[in-house]
């Protein structure tokens, strides 16, 4: 048990509660204790217990946090998972760490992590209505499109057609069949 200034030995067990079990910030701890905020980083570090980071924290250890759920400018839900394989990077649209909220549903429903070509539909097209059943998984994107664009007809505009023809001629020019082989 580590000693500060007064001689009066830190409570462990109390501060291993507020350190681990409700993050509690240093500065919080030693006012409740009545020390400095180094005495309680280096009582914890000498103890085993969480050490904070000394610069801002991110998530639950931020004195901010609001719970980890948010909404996109794009109006989609999403949840603070840091360690999740397909969380959205620093700096990507600002939200690092966050993972889209039906997504993870649907991954949940699975058992699996969905794989990045996969795309979870929302049936009565609210984004932030996130029940199991009203997503649908899709394979790929062109099956979702497929999905999405049957029965409608596309409003194109002339100068839209004319460059969709400009590039399937193109493509035609490039293409070169595959030169057969002689039967021997």
């Amino acid at each position: 048990m580590g000693r500060w200034p007064r001689g009066k030995p830190l409570p462990l067990s109390k501060i291993r509660r507020w350190v681990e079990g409700e993050l509690r910030s240093h500065l919080w701890i030693a006012e409740k204790v009545g020390c400095n905020p180094e005495t309680v980083r280096v009582f914890c570090h000498e103890n085993g217990l969480r050490v904070q980071s000394r610069g801002p924290r991110k998530g639950p250890g931020h004195p901010e946090w609001k719970g980890g759920r948010i909404v996109d400018k794009d109006g989609y839900v999403l949840i603070w998972v840091w360690e999740h394989p397909h969380a959205r990077q620093r700096g990507q649209k600002h939200h690092g760490g966050h993972v889209l909220e039906h997504r993870l549903v649907m991954e949940l429903h699975l058992g699996r992590f969905l794989k990045r070509h996969e795309v979870v539909h929302h049936k009565n097209a609210d984004k932030q209505d996130n029940r199991l059943e009203n997503l649908v998984l899709f394979p790929s994107n062109g099956e979702h499109l497929r999905h999405e664009l049957t029965g409608r007809c596309p409003k194109w505009t002339e100068d839209g057609k004319r460059r969709l023809k400009e590039a399937y001629l193109r493509g035609l020019a490039l293409y070169r069949p595959p030169k057969r082989r002689k039967p021997t």
